[in-house]
């Protein structure tokens, strides 16, 4: 869960506005896209785990793998959508440098 977290504050902070006061929502819907069926895959296939261990018995070990296996599907899609992140700013143009007032500096010779 940690992880899964840490990558969606990433996501978050990547869109944040200039005064980083609020958060550009314009690629929460590619976002949405690509997560919404592993989502769904996810929910489809526990409601599957649920009624096979209600037909056949819950067991500690089958719980824990199936755990592990949709933990996966939603790390594995959360890292994708870091690594298109990631690509997409990397694209992007670089910000114009800092613009730097003068220095007027006196030297003294002894």
């Amino acid at each position: 869960g940690a992880e899964l977290g840490e990558i969606a504050i990433t996501l978050r902070d990547w869109n944040k506005t200039d005064d980083g006061e609020s958060i550009n929502t314009d690629c929460l819907p590619d976002i949405w896209s690509d997560l919404w069926p592993v989502e769904d895959k996810i929910l489809t296939l526990t409601s599957k785990f649920q009624a096979a261990r209600r037909e056949h018995g819950y067991s500690t070990g089958a719980v824990t793998r199936f755990h592990q296996k949709m933990a996966n599907l939603a790390m594995n899609a959360m890292q994708q959508e870091l690594r298109e992140m990631k690509q997409a700013a990397v694209t992007l143009p670089a910000p114009a440098p800092p613009a730097f007032a003068p220095v007027k500096k006196t030297i003294v010779i002894p």
